[in-house]
């Protein structure tokens, strides 16, 4: 098998944080050694590595004398730096750099997928405020005033959303992005080897609440053509983008079954913390299998319906008192030692037949 990764060699991971603490204990008990990059001190992290390096991740001479102690690298974060990294593909990085630099920038993203005929949300490029003015007609309220970079978002309504539309204007470019109406949100996970083998994950319905997430459930109820346009959709980016790992796409499908693709995100999320116990195989060692080139099954189904909730940090003491009365959820709590109140804390996971019963049973609990 070309660049097989057996056990018993060194996996490299960048990154810090559960994803990271996660991947590295699957990579563990799969047999593997471990070696860790991280941009910041992360003692759960430092525990489990055989070596571990403390440095910004744009340090070039300190990534390069990672990757020479690993047989494999991999990054768990979509804030490492590109240009450091693909300074050190060569050093076996199958990941590769070049659907993290897309992501990293919202108008490269749009671009990308607009170049693979892949249909986005209406948008318009914002540099100053009458740029808003420019093409609100066109988008209409609401919609959403994004940062090309990083995660800050601002749902404009109307006129009277200008004032603070400016101050974010005046610090970056902007995306403005059309709401799309009669919509839910679904997120597909595929892995793909560097064999071109690629495996679907089930699509998730993520609900939110206050416009955070706050439950993932395999219950869809798409139709099975919609599915298959989506896994098409994600199989398209992936061989695009000759990608090989881990990637978690972002859709919106309205009741008519049109699909948009919102993000995509070209390493382990969160939302993909529902597979440690509802599937046949998880985010994490589809991962591991993908970048070490094992072959990867044509599908990862769910047996039984499962249902996460995400234990944010304003919920944690509700949740751990849970612990006490629930004997069939399985609870993950991160050992964060400051639990701010929109920070996942943990997360549990519920497998059952009756998913909305379990969300019904969530919100009593949590909301």
């Amino acid at each position: 098998m070309t660049d097989y990764i057996r056990p018993g060699k060194v996996i490299g991971i960048i990154g810090s944080g559960i994803i990271a603490r996660f991947l590295a204990l699957k990579a563990k008990n799969i047999g593997f050694r471990v070696n860790i990059y991280c941009s910041k001190k992360d003692e759960l992290i430092a525990e489990l590595a055989d070596t571990y390096i403390e440095a910004a991740y744009d340090d070039l001479y300190e990534l390069e004398r990672f990757a020479r102690l690993c047989d494999v690298v991999t990054y768990t974060t979509a804030l490492a730096n590109v240009d450091a990294l693909a300074q050190v593909s060569n050093l076996y990085l199958p990941q590769q750099t070049d659907l993290l630099a897309i992501m990293q920038d919202r108008l490269l993203e749009k671009g990308f997928l607009e170049d693979n005929n892949i249909n986005v949300a209406p948008y318009a490029t914002v540099v100053m405020l009458t740029d808003i003015e420019e093409n609100i007609d066109g988008i209409g309220y609401p919609c959403y005033l994004r940062t090309t970079r990083g995660n800050k978002e601002l749902l404009l309504e109307g006129p009277q959303d200008m004032l603070e539309a400016m101050n974010v204007v005046n610090k970056t470019t902007c995306i403005l992005e059309a709401v799309i109406p009669n919509s839910q949100e679904y997120t597909l996970t595929i892995a793909q080897n560097k064999r071109g083998q690629i495996t679907y994950f089930p699509v998730v319905k993520a609900v939110r609440i206050n416009g955070v997430v706050h439950y993932i459930t395999t219950q869809n109820q798409l139709e099975s053509e919609v599915i298959q346009e989506m896994q098409r959709i994600a199989k398209q980016i992936a061989k695009s983008a000759q990608f090989c790992g881990t990637m978690t796409i972002k859709y919106y499908v309205t009741h008519t079954g049109a699909i948009y693709v919102d993000s995509m995100k070209p390493t382990i999320c969160q939302q993909n913390f529902y597979t440690m116990d509802g599937c046949q195989m998880d985010v994490f060692e589809a991962h591991l299998r993908s970048i070490c080139n094992w072959p990867l099954p044509k599908n990862i189904v769910c047996p039984v319906h499962t249902t996460m909730a995400v234990v944010l940090g304003q919920d944690l003491s509700t949740a751990q008192r849970e612990v006490s009365k629930q004997d069939q959820w399985h609870f993950y709590f991160y050992d964060f030692t400051e639990a701010l109140s929109h920070t996942q804390v943990g997360h549990i996971n519920v497998l059952d037949s009756h998913s909305q019963e379990v969300i019904d049973n969530f919100e009593k609990t949590f909301i």
